[in-house]
């Protein structure tokens, strides 16, 4: 699975988020925060036989300004080992809402 493989995975797990409204990530903030949890765990095996988990978690960006961030991290393990493949560059998407629903820094 190449860097540029799993930018693409994330890009489109993180898509679905980008459309729940600015109420609804408010709302999950709070449920995630209380149980300690995340927003979305998903994993899956690549077509190389990488075995991978996405992780997205929401908080809040700017409390004062009441924006909200969510982000989405990917690891990737060696396949049947279990062991965490290091990369020089870690992926990860991410975006800012603000609390009228747009996309702050886009």
């Amino acid at each position: 699975m190449t860097l540029t493989e799993k930018q693409q995975l994330l890009a489109s797990h993180v898509a679905t988020f980008r459309t729940w409204p600015y109420e609804t990530l408010v709302k999950e903030l709070s449920r995630t925060s209380r149980e300690h949890d995340c927003l979305s765990h998903v994993e899956g095996t690549w077509d190389d036989g990488t075995e991978w988990q996405i992780e997205v978690n929401v908080f809040w960006d700017d409390r004062k300004s009441q924006t909200v961030r969510v982000c989405a991290d990917i690891t990737t393990f060696r396949p049947n080992s279990g062991d965490y493949i290091p990369t020089t560059s870690y992926p990860i998407d991410d975006f800012i809402m603000a609390p009228d629903g747009t996309f702050v820094g886009e």
